[in-house]
């Protein structure tokens, strides 16, 4: 009984299969063009019928004309049940028209949908980022509509990306530098070159070890200013003893050989400099910041002829910031004895070798934070950032653009052919050049100096920066390095 019963079902089964109605009619619909970018498509379609029917392929065609000649073809396979369906094609023409249908065939026999036409878009590259950087660095291109075949074009040499996401965003290498430091960067996409306003800057500049000297003292917060042929340096507290040093350095710019002058005055930390001048400071060691100074208001001239006394400065100030010109000093800022904060501005008349306030600041800076001369405006860097200057001649204060990073105290900065270079401060290895036309600042080489040191001063040399440096905190030695901010 039991093999009879499993032959009985399996007829029973076999003949209740139902077979396809021969009266079911089938009908295709293109519904829309759902998404065009620069080569790919993506539509929707919807397969109807008067039942339950089962259609061997599916799909679109797409064509550049509409007899649909050679057309390109979509197919999406057997669907067993009417409905929506979805194709997507790539690989298109950018800024071409094209045509689109959908299509079923059932039984060897096809059934083509309605035509919608569409458009491929054009593309376009929106920026680049980073602006500037070495070799090896990742650039990223953003833009819309890139294709797979898209390049880099680098002034004159061509990049394969390392990748293409999403057909707006481009990544690739930043090749080795060629004989220029800057480069053009266009995107060619199908033979459009898309052009990037902006060019790439290599970040550049050469530091050269210069050697040491012995540094005894190993004093800091000193004093440093410069002529043309002499770097002065010198007062500032030190490791060795408890008052600050009376102590005075000239270094010759172009053999680096240092040699004592003689000073008669006394030693103070925080004196305030500029080319050709220093004055003022504490006659004591400053401990903290609350504690009252026994502040000086001497004043003297330095050059290779020697230090000569001059008026006495109309105020006594601690870490007061000076410039100088040709006709007069002007002084900013500082600590009186008090530590009140000093917001009136005096000015130095050379010739006459006489003192007078012309005016009041909005700030009170401090020499420990670089600060610049820039045409006829005496410029500052302040801890928060801000680039800010003051024509004496006018009263008149405006702001550039504010510096890159955290500012601190003890770094460099001095003026060359239009630039500003700045940085090196507290045991900060970077060094920014700020283009007065352009009012911007962009990276350069970094020193190679990985111990942790201190920026004891600088100046200018021809076309190059010098700087001298102690290891931090226990340095014995004075390092010099020159920088030359062109050079790659």
């Amino acid at each position: 009984m039991r093999p009879l019963s499993l032959f009985v079902v399996f007829l029973l089964a076999l003949f209740s299969c139902d077979s396809e109605d021969p009266n079911i009619t089938v009908s295709v619909f293109t519904e829309e063009i759902v998404f065009t970018s620069g080569e790919n498509a993506i539509f929707t379609g919807r397969l109807l019928s008067t039942g339950q029917v089962t259609v061997e392929d599916h799909g679109f065609e797409i064509s550049e004309t509409e007899s649909f000649s050679n057309p390109i073809t979509i197919s999406l396979g057997e669907k067993t049940f009417p409905g929506r369906f979805v194709g997507e094609v790539s690989m298109l023409n950018i800024k071409s028209n094209y045509f689109c249908r959908a299509y079923a065939t059932r039984n060897g026999v096809q059934t083509l949908g309605n035509m919608l036409g569409f458009n491929t878009l054009s593309p376009v590259a929106f920026d680049f980022e980073p602006k500037e950087g070495n070799p090896n660095n990742i650039i990223t291109v953003t833009g819309l509509n890139f294709t797979t075949d898209s390049k880099i074009l680098w002034n004159d040499q061509e990049i394969t990306p390392e990748n293409i996401e999403a057909e707006s965003i481009i990544t690739f290498k930043v090749p080795a530098i060629g004989t220029i430091a800057t480069a053009d960067i266009k995107v060619i996409t199908q033979g459009d070159t898309l052009f990037l306003s902006d060019r790439f800057e290599y970040i550049i500049g050469e530091w050269t070890d210069q050697g040491t000297s012995d540094d005894v003292l190993k004093n800091n917060n000193h004093f440093y200013t410069e002529d043309a042929s002499f770097f002065y340096y010198g007062l500032g507290n030190t490791s060795e003893f408890q008052n600050p040093s009376n102590r005075i350095f000239q270094i010759d710019k172009t053999t680096l050989e240092r040699t004592e002058m003689l000073f008669s005055g006394i030693g103070v930390e925080g004196a305030f400099y500029t080319d050709g001048f220093f004055g003022g400071g504490s006659q004591l060691l400053v401990r903290n910041s609350d504690e009252n100074l026994i502040t000086t208001n001497a004043f003297f001239s330095i050059n290779d002829s020697g230090i000569e006394p001059l008026a006495s400065a109309p105020k006594f100030l601690y870490e007061a910031v000076a410039f100088s010109d040709d006709e007069y000093v002007y002084l900013y800022g500082g600590e009186d004895e008090n530590r009140e904060d000093n917001t009136t501005i005096f000015r130095y008349n050379i010739a006459n070798d006489f003192w007078q306030p012309i005016g009041e600041s909005p700030l009170s800076p401090r020499n420990g934070y670089p600060y610049i001369s820039i045409g006829e405006e005496n410029c500052f860097i302040l801890p928060n950032g801000m680039f800010t200057c003051h024509d004496p001649i006018n009263d008149v204060w405006n702001n550039r653009q504010s510096f890159p990073e955290e500012v601190k105290e003890n770094g460099m900065i001095e003026a060359i052919d239009g630039s500003i270079y700045a940085g090196l401060q507290d045991i900060s290895r970077k060094v920014y050049e700020y283009i007065i036309t352009e009012d911007r600042w962009k990276r350069k080489t970094s020193i190679p100096q990985f111990n942790p040191f201190s920026t004891l001063g600088s100046w200018v040399s021809g076309n190059e920066i010098f700087v001298m440096q102690v290891n931090f905190p226990e340095g014995q030695d004075r390092i010099y390095w020159s920088f030359d901010p062109e050079a790659f």
